[in-house]
């Protein structure tokens, strides 16, 4: 039998952190593990050149968002 695979809620937080079960770690799972999309100069720059940002990571990696489970 295989096991069964849950996800997790998690709450994205500032500085490329991640909350899971009451619990602060870094997100490497993330596309974002250094907090580069909330750097506003980078933005500005992103948004003159035109250019989009936004991946995110696996969801069974990281968790997802609690209004996934409302």
């Amino acid at each position: 039998m295989g096991r069964k695979r849950h996800l997790k809620p998690s709450i994205k937080l500032a500085d490329g952190k991640i909350r899971v079960g009451g619990d602060d770690y870094i997100d490497f799972s993330s596309n974002d593990y250094l907090g580069l999309s909330n750097d506003a100069d980078l933005m500005k720059v992103s948004l003159e050149e035109g250019d989009q940002m936004g991946s995110t990571g696996s969801r069974l990696l990281s968790g997802d968002y609690d209004v996934m489970h409302d």
